[in-house]
């Protein structure tokens, strides 16, 4: 499994790279890089609305689904899903996206904060991650799989206490 994220990561990367694509890896991923253990479904990534469409060219023999939008019971949002030799990559644009808060029953603006990434080390690339408290915050929001949701969650809060500033002393 982390061949193939690493194999695809390694396709993808250099795209956004030459493209001059902001970007954030998210979603089970993002939690993963911050130390979660739990399987990884897909690779999530936020990028610009005006990049999708200018990456469908090179992305197209890869795509699933074409740039739409797409709504399910959590996510309303307008996405591409590539396949990259069996490894399913999500492209979210940031604009008008929206996540189904479990707790209020309402639909929340999908915040993607590209200035807040943290730049880390995973699967042999320096990747924009999403910050973790924006992280935590959309996971408690969509909590669709409540264990899974709780994992990265508790993941992501060590990953925090370990890194803040009062713990280094």
């Amino acid at each position: 499994m982390k061949t193939q994220i690493r194999d695809a990561l390694d396709w993808l990367i250099p795209i956004l790279t030459r493209t001059s694509t902001p970007f954030q890896i998210t979603g089970g991923l993002a939690a993963h890089i911050y130390g979660a253990t739990r399987t990884i479904n897909d690779i999530d990534i936020d990028v610009p609305m005006s990049f999708l469409e200018v990456l469908s060219p090179q992305l197209a023999p890869f795509m699933e689904v074409p740039p739409q939008r797409g709504r399910d019971s959590t996510w309303d949002v307008y996405l591409t899903v590539l396949n990259y030799e069996g490894q399913i990559i999500d492209l979210t644009g940031d604009q008008e996206a929206f996540v189904h808060n479990k707790d209020t029953n309402e639909w929340d603006p999908l915040e993607m904060n590209f200035d807040t990434v943290i730049w880390l080390e995973a699967f042999g690339h320096r990747l924009p991650v999403q910050n973790p408290s924006d992280l935590i915050a959309y996971k408690r929001k969509v909590r669709w799989d409540e264990e899974k949701h709780v994992s990265d969650i508790e993941a992501v809060q060590r990953y925090i206490t370990l890194h803040s500033p009062q713990s280094r002393f």
